[in-house]
């Protein structure tokens, strides 16, 4: 698996160096604390592979001024509880909520916004490479699955930059705009990262 960095700055600064193909952040600081937080999403979750889901699987969770941090291993680990996601888009109803995915080695991704209790943008979209690769015979391209709400700021000008050049592949760049543009400190090199075991929290 080639790891996919979230939460990076790939204009050279590292300082976002916490790599991840999924993320949750939930905009609950002071209201609930991370404990708070991760007792009510994660306890009883169940793994959609359970026979893979090992004692050393891990979650990173950290806080800024506003918003908790849920950041997966590189395993998905995270992203492969059954529940989950259903959790954060009920708790999109009382939070600001934004979480997203990226392929581990094609374009697929998905993102999802929550603002002032409802969905305001959600994306999904699935990349059925052939075995050939993308440009071989057979690769159909990128297809949306779903697609809701009007292009955020930061989408729209991460599009204007591919049109241009200026970036080539926005897959990695949109979920770190779409962070920034939401108030959220992606600095995790000043925030204090904790490393947790996942089992412990199910």
């Amino acid at each position: 698996m080639v790891p996919t960095p979230v939460f990076r700055d790939r204009r050279g600064d590292d300082r976002q160096a916490i790599y991840s193909g999924f993320c949750a952040l939930v905009r609950c600081v002071p209201e609930w604390s991370e404990d708070v937080l991760l007792e009510r999403l994660l306890r009883g979750c169940s793994s959609r592979y359970p026979d893979y889901l090992k004692e050393h699987d891990s979650i990173y969770v950290c806080s800024d001024s506003s918003w908790v941090h849920l950041i997966d291993d590189l395993s998905y680990t995270t992203d492969g509880l059954i529940e989950l996601r259903s959790r954060l888009d009920e708790l999109g109803k009382r939070f600001d909520v934004f979480y997203g995915s990226l392929g581990d080695w094609d374009r697929s991704y998905d993102f999802t916004v929550h603002r002032s209790g409802k969905i305001v943008r959600r994306e999904d979209v699935d990349d059925p490479r052939s075995d050939t690769g993308r440009s071989g015979p057979g690769y159909v391209g990128l297809y949306v699955h779903e697609s809701i709400g009007d292009l955020l700021r930061p989408e729209q000008a991460l599009m204007q930059a591919v049109e241009e050049g200026r970036v080539e592949d926005p897959d990695q760049d949109r979920l770190l705009a779409i962070a920034s543009y939401l108030g959220v400190d992606l600095n995790h090199r000043t925030l204090s990262v904790r490393t947790l075991p996942l089992v412990s929290l199910l």
